[in-house]
């Protein structure tokens, strides 16, 4: 063999080899690469996303499949602000079989642990070696807001509208696992307020809160002012001919009518009505035939009525009668 032809044969056996390591070491490289794209990885990305308070990129990462007005809870805003949010302790394969996986996470909220199961499934390969996995279990949790009074409620900063039934609000919603507050709405304005109330979201049951709205001291003094001007008015013909004044003072025949004594409270005071202490109107009959000289009269009665908010910067209040 001459000396031309070896060459030639020396450099294609080395361009071979060469080749031969190259494959082998892309096929090696593929496998170290495989062996860290576990059908766990997703998990723990989505987990950590919601660990951190990202609660847009967790529906964008795995769209949990639900309608647009039950999504008011699954954002940014509200995870970011929750007083405890999920944090990972651990995420394992459990088993593989064909194209899915079963994979369990083991996370915490204010100490207290659970665990959900996961599945994953593959997808296409990058570059035809790489493997992927994709997740499409949304860990998204039901939970109800109800209130008897308001039709919004605050959860974090973001408001939430409730609807109306006859009184009573409430929306179905979804959220992440963590605890929020839920509080009364920005709007409920000077003469309503609730306390806070913790709702607790976890995997292994539903959420749920109920904030109801209580009268403020704005508010006592707000109708006990309307009381006031009302007891005048019993006082002051033709007011005193009112259904709700006491029956003694719907007299159209009296010589006078003094208010003696205006309440200086409630015995009973609700959003849902109101009773007030004792208010006096002091009459006095006009001189007759059988009552030449009438004497002072002392009519004493509570007035009791009904609060209306429908609009919260101007209270409504109605009286019913006296007795």
């Amino acid at each position: 063999m001459d000396p031309a032809t070896k060459r030639r044969l020396a450099i294609g056996g080395g361009i071979i080899a060469g080749l031969a390591v190259l494959v082998i070491g892309v096929f090696v490289a593929a496998a170290v690469i495989n062996s860290g794209r576990t059908a766990a990885a997703p998990v723990r990305a989505y987990l950590d996303l919601i660990a951190q308070g990202r609660g847009d990129a967790a529906t964008r990462m795995v769209d949990p499949g639900i309608p647009n007005d039950q999504r008011a809870l699954l954002t940014d805003a509200v995870l970011g602000q929750a007083d405890s949010r999920l944090q990972v302790v651990d995420v394992a394969v459990d088993s593989e079989y064909g194209d899915q996986a079963s994979v369990t996470a083991t996370y915490s909220i204010d100490g207290e642990r659970f665990t959900h199961q996961f599945t994953v499934v593959q997808g296409e390969k990058e570059y035809f070696l790489l493997r992927t996995w994709k997740l499409d279990d949304a860990l998204v949790v039901p939970v109800t807001l109800d209130s008897q009074g308001f039709t919004s409620v605050s959860v974090g900063d973001t408001q939430v509208p409730l609807s109306d039934d006859y009184g009573w609000a409430s929306a179905s919603l979804y959220a992440y696992p963590g605890i929020y507050t839920v509080s009364a709405p920005s709007d409920a304005g000077q003469y309503v307020t609730a306390d806070p109330v913790a709702l607790k979201v976890t995997s292994d049951s539903m959420g749920g809160a109920q904030i109801d709205p209580v009268a403020t001291d704005a508010l006592k003094s707000f109708v006990l002012d309307r009381v006031r001007t009302k007891v005048e008015s019993c006082a002051t013909p033709p007011g005193n001919m009112d259904d709700a004044c006491p029956w003694s003072v719907q007299d159209d025949d009296l010589a006078s009518l003094t208010v003696t004594q205006l309440p200086s409270g409630f015995e009973d005071f609700s959003l849902s009505g109101f009773t007030t202490e004792d208010a006096v109107i002091t009459i006095r009959e006009n001189p007759s035939d059988w009552n030449t000289d009438p004497e002072d009269q002392d009519v004493s009665f509570t007035l009791t009525g009904s609060i209306s908010l429908v609009d919260p910067a101007n209270p409504q209040v109605t009286f019913d009668y006296a007795w």
